[in-house]
């Protein structure tokens, strides 16, 4: 979240495509962090926005976990000419040429093999990206009770009927927390509150599918 030191270092031609030994670029922890203005100017560089990290975990899946909606909105509304766009930045950077940037002294090792390659995106970043266990942004959101982030996710198109490594459904990861001894009342109440609200989206017919009986 440090905006300025990050336009510093990126106009010194260090690559914001690096990763970390979590294989995390900087846009990854952005995005955990809720760094709304950090996001925006990775993007504007032209980073690769649905990175997997080590455990399959991409931007938008660590940012809809933490319940980040304005930074889960700038994620699903990158499009495939997202570097076309124009943000209002507080410093003018030193504009580079799209694609990665060159490490010193061919330090490349330390470039994720997603970035050396990035492939193109044809509609966006992958809103039903499923990680190492299965799991996907909208699992992650529901879990801990952010309605607003699953509302986000499911106007996009997100499919609720995705099962995870453990075959448990999204209804039946919501009812595990619920039941967790760990769920203080707040976060039971919200639990709760997203089950009426993904049942209401049924009924009216907003959604392909039906829960599963409770």
């Amino acid at each position: 979240g440090h905006d300025d030191v990050l336009k510093l270092l990126i106009s010194r031609d260090l690559s914001p495509d690096s990763a970390d030994e979590l294989n995390r670029t900087p846009i990854s922890w952005a995005a955990r962090g809720g760094h709304e203005t950090t996001v925006v100017i990775l993007l504007d560089e032209d980073v690769y926005p649905d990175w997997r990290d080590g455990a399959g975990r991409t931007p938008l899946s660590l940012a809809a976990e933490k319940g980040h909606e304005a930074v889960v909105t700038l994620l699903l509304n990158v499009d495939a000419d997202h570097t076309a766009r124009v943000y209002d930045l507080p410093l003018d950077l030193k504009k580079k040429p799209a694609g990665l940037y060159s490490a010193p002294q061919g330090s490349s090792d330390n470039l994720h093999p997603d970035a050396i390659n990035k492939p193109k995106l044809e509609q966006g970043v992958n809103f039903d990206s499923r990680d190492n266990s299965g799991q996907t942004p909208l699992m992650f959101a529901a879990k801990e009770g952010h309605k607003k982030v699953v509302g986000l996710l499911l106007d996009k198109g997100a499919n609720i009927d995705f099962k995870g490594a453990d075959n448990k459904s999204l209804w039946q990861l919501i009812e595990d927390e619920l039941q967790s001894p760990g769920t203080g009342n707040t976060k039971a109440a919200n639990l709760e509150e997203l089950l009426k609200f993904i049942e209401s989206r049924l009924a009216e017919g907003l959604l392909l599918t039906a829960p599963m009986k409770r």
